[in-house]
């Protein structure tokens, strides 16, 4: 449908399996958002933030495990990192 000009079958593919692996964190990103909301109106500032934190940690790990073994596919770390 949207295959026309420089977008191709492979970059249609591409984009296909990207948007899946980002899919797969979508769920657990919009927990730790409604979360990190009641945690704010409870005047909890810090718990969100070391949430936050510790997420970036596990995203360079992930980063740094899985960027050569899945061949750069940062969409899959960064659920992976989300679902951690």
């Amino acid at each position: 449908m949207f295959e026309r000009g420089k977008f191709n079958s492979l970059t249609s593919l591409t984009t296909n399996n990207a948007l899946f692996y980002y899919s797969l964190g979508f769920p657990a990103y919009a927990l730790a958002r409604i979360f990190a909301n009641a945690f704010y109106a409870f005047q909890d500032t810090k718990t969100p933030a070391k949430m936050v934190m510790m997420t970036m940690i596990r995203y360079v790990i992930l980063y740094n495990l899985l960027m050569r073994p899945m061949g750069r596919r940062v969409c899959f770390c960064n659920s992976c990192g989300i679902l951690l």
